[in-house]
């Protein structure tokens, strides 16, 4: 399904990131009924070395609105 998504990136203290990234996905019903689902992420890294990092993300669709026509 086709999504449009934004991402917004703060650098934190002690080499952590907080990122969000907002986004509307499009889809369809196995009915056939297509529909619009807002959908967000919240992501917290830590870089440990230059090529090292580990983050913790939590993701869920917000709310679907059903196109009609």
């Amino acid at each position: 399904a086709p999504s449009l998504r934004a991402v917004l990136t703060w650098q934190l203290p002690h080499d952590l990131a907080l990122g969000f990234m907002p986004g509307v996905r499009y889809g369809s019903a196995p009915d056939g009924h297509r529909y619009a689902s807002l959908i967000s992420g919240l992501v917290l890294n830590k870089q440990w070395t230059p090529r090292w990092r580990t983050f913790i993300e939590n993701s869920a669709p917000v709310t679907s609105l059903t196109v009609t026509g």
